[in-house]
């Protein structure tokens, strides 16, 4: 008898405590367990729970940003763009989604779309920077490249 409650308590120190590998904390919003996996690392799992928080509730902020980073992260901008703007418009005083949102432009060649993002978290110089390149090519070769 003895044995099973030892057992019976270690299960349920395990269960609360989370260890990795055994039960989840029940009790724990799943924001904080989404968030957790995230800075471990496990953005599939942390990205599952996002997107069912988001679901949940269409006006969760850090679900957004969250969704719209690991889009970017995994290089799916239209994904990456659609929660950033989301999470823009959630709270438009963020410099994250921002940042994050100017990231996805700079990344597609639409300088000219990032620069006022960059601008508006506080970065005049790299704004003034991207705005440069308005009406060029990137990574355009000139001469006769001999």
């Amino acid at each position: 008898m003895r044995a099973v409650f030892t057992a019976a308590t270690v299960a349920l120190l395990l269960a609360k405590v989370g260890v990795p590998g055994y039960a989840v904390d029940a009790e724990k919003p799943e924001i904080e367990t989404a968030e957790a996996l995230f800075k471990a690392g496990q953005f599939s799992e942390a990205e599952k729970h996002f997107a069912r928080i988001a679901a949940k509730d269409p006006k969760q902020y850090q679900a957004a940003v969250r969704l719209g980073y690991l889009a970017l992260l995994s290089n799916r901008f239209d994904d990456a763009q659609k929660w950033l703007e989301k999470a823009t418009e959630l709270r438009a005083g963020e410099a994250e989604p921002k940042m994050l949102l100017a990231e996805v432009y700079y990344r597609r060649d639409e300088f000219e779309k990032a620069a006022p993002l960059v601008r508006a978290i506080g970065k005049e110089a790299k704004a003034k920077k991207l705005e440069s390149f308005k009406g060029q090519t990137p990574y355009t070769l000139r001469g006769k490249g001999e």
